[in-house]
């Protein structure tokens, strides 16, 4: 994206969950497409700060960013509220105050999956998408080797109804100076899994859902397709590599194929779930932070998060959710299974 980065980026300490909030106030001004202008003229009418509408998609090619074609692309972030070269310093307000500043140390990229601005992940052919995913194994050890970065998240937000801006295939990258609440929680429990039973939490989820069989979608040599019996979002769906791996670092050529493969079957499946429907999505990848510590109790997955529970109805994180982190899905994670084992794909 186009922009300058603003300085006036930060992180403030939440001491009720312990957790960094990154304050990026220059994201306000971050550009959305066309067929967003009447979103941003009803911001400008309540006195919001509105996107900058784009009369050209900046990741098309063309664009100044982009002025050659290319398979998958990657992009600095222009709008982005981690900075590695960061100034500010670690501070509290006043002596004793429960308030704490830190500077937002870190990295954003954004991955052009394709030229092609109407193309969806599911409509590449596997060969492209390995592509893709070889990108993010470089970019998951490159950025990883940056001074200061703990852990690298990789992600792509879907569809206007999660709030994306720029329609054009893309996902991010976020790379932490920090573990992030999340992380360090879902780490905890496989380390505590571990001590406990000798062995992987996933690796023995992924063995019950064999043996269960009622919520495996797919599945190829290296991975594994469910929809998780813990889920929380309605239509969510892991995928989990059948080789207990941590992170992108210990893809080879194969399971790089094989996870290409897996991705662009759970895309055409969500791409045809509700005919005629923008189906949006978070595909959220989880592996293990890039410092030098052991992290063999972990284990690689990517996480979907569908917000739609029917055609023309959402879940939202409402007042249950976000007021006390308690959940309430009211799809059966075994229904929609069945569902999603019912698509036909090419």
């Amino acid at each position: 994206m186009s922009g300058q980065q603003q300085s006036q980026n930060e992180l403030r300490w939440n001491p009720f969950f312990k957790k960094w909030i990154i304050m990026a106030p220059a994201r306000q001004n971050r550009p959305v497409d066309v067929k967003d202008a009447k979103l941003a003229e009803a911001q400008k009418k309540a006195g919001q700060v509105p996107g900058t509408e784009q009369k050209k998609c900046p990741f098309c090619v063309g664009a100044p960013e982009v002025p050659e074609t290319f398979d998958v692309k990657v992009l600095p972030n222009r709008y982005s509220g981690l900075d590695i070269d960061n100034k500010n310093v670690f501070t509290t307000l006043r002596p004793g105050s429960p308030y704490k500043i830190a500077p937002a140390i870190g990295h954003q990229e954004l991955i052009l999956y394709s030229p092609n601005h109407e193309q969806k992940l599911g409509e590449l052919p596997v060969d492209h998408i390995t592509k893709l995913v070889k990108m993010l194994k470089e970019r998951y050890i490159e950025v990883g080797k940056m001074p200061g970065i703990q852990y690298i998240y990789q992600f792509e937000n879907r569809g206007s109804l999660i709030g994306v801006s720029l329609a054009h295939p893309h996902g991010q990258m976020y790379a932490f100076s920090w573990i992030p609440l999340y992380v360090k929680l879902e780490l905890d429990s496989f380390k505590e899994y571990k001590g406990e039973h000798k062995r992987c939490l996933l690796c023995d989820i992924i063995k019950d859902d064999k043996l269960d069989g009622v919520r495996v979608i797919k599945e190829n040599d290296n991975f594994i397709e469910v929809a998780p019996f813990f889920a929380m979002w309605p239509h969510e769906v892991h995928l989990y590599p059948k080789k207990h791996i941590q992170s992108f670092a210990d893809f080879d050529d194969a399971m790089a194929r094989d996870f290409a493969a897996i991705l662009k079957d759970l895309n055409q499946r969500y791409d045809r779930f509700y005919p005629g429907v923008e189906f949006a999505f978070v595909m959220a990848i989880h592996q293990k932070p890039t410092i030098n510590e052991n992290f063999n109790y972990y284990h690689f997955h990517v996480e979907f998060y569908p917000p739609l529970r029917a055609p023309t109805m959402s879940k939202f994180a409402a007042g249950v959710e976000l007021g006390t982190g308690a959940w309430i899905n009211s799809t059966l994670p075994e229904k929609t299974a069945e569902l999603m084992r019912a698509i036909k794909i090419d």
